[in-house]
């Protein structure tokens, strides 16, 4: 273990949340690749695997929490993407299962 790090904060989760949805990624969300390539993406000093482990035990269950901020349409897609994925295995295909697209539900200040 390199060192204590503090609980995520909302920032944080919002950040993480913001990348799934502007990159598509509902169905990749079991897989390394994808958070991977958010480690590389995001600010801050939270590795892929942190990511990943906190948006599967502290996130998913949550996922309808306020002050995420989240249509009901954003909440449906990335519980559907991480039911699909679970069920096809960690190689869950974009081709296989076609990414849906947000942008017409997303404000103007939410694709910033």
């Amino acid at each position: 273990m390199s060192g204590y790090r503090p609980p995520y904060t909302i920032k944080e989760e919002k950040l993480i949340l913001k990348y799934i949805i502007k990159h598509q990624g509902y169905y990749q969300l079991r897989g390394r690749k994808f958070w991977v390539q958010m480690e590389e993406s995001l600010p801050g000093e939270r590795t892929w695997q942190s990511m990943k482990e906190h948006f599967r035990k502290q996130m998913i269950p949550n996922i309808a929490n306020p002050l995420y901020n989240l249509s009901s349409k954003e909440i449906s897609f990335i519980r559907d993407g991480y039911k699909v994925s679970a069920n096809d295995g960690n190689d869950a295909k974009q081709t296989k299962y076609p990414a849906r697209n947000l942008d017409e539900y997303m404000t103007s200040d939410e694709s910033d």
